[in-house]
């Protein structure tokens, strides 16, 4: 699979996006809202650093577990 720098560069537009739509849904006193905006945030921004580093996936799971694969797990941290 060959992933176009405008992928990725459209994917942390939408994690901007989401993360702008946080701060007014939390403003306007949508908590719950906001943090599934914020979730989402981080999940577009993570889907564009790992296709930036040339990681492909499949799916939302496939993101996650990449990234815990990759940044979070025990091993990562060594």
């Amino acid at each position: 699979m060959t992933v176009s720098r405008r992928e990725i560069v459209e994917l942390w537009q939408r994690a901007q996006e989401a993360l702008r739509a946080t701060g007014t849904l939390l403003a306007a006193g949508f908590p719950d809202f906001a943090a599934a905006r914020a979730y989402y945030a981080a999940f577009y921004a993570a889907s564009a650093l790992l296709l930036a580093e040339g990681k492909t996936f499949r799916s939302h799971r496939g993101v996650v577990a990449l990234l815990h694969r990759d940044y979070v797990s025990q091993d990562a941290c060594l």
